[in-house]
């Protein structure tokens, strides 16, 4: 049971994360880097990451 809420929250998570770049490229907003926004998690402020 704990698998299927797992697999959700991926699923939900790159569904989010389609729609905000397709309304960040249709509009030229920032809502995008919202998703990405991690600065309030001390450890991955130092992480840099890529979106594919």
């Amino acid at each position: 049971m704990k698998w299927r809420a797992f697999i959700g929250g991926i699923i939900s998570g790159i569904i989010m994360s389609v729609f905000l770049k397709g309304i960040k490229e249709l509009t030229h907003l920032r809502v995008y880097t919202l998703l990405l926004n991690v600065d309030y998690i001390p450890l991955l402020k130092r992480v840099t990451s890529n979106e594919p």
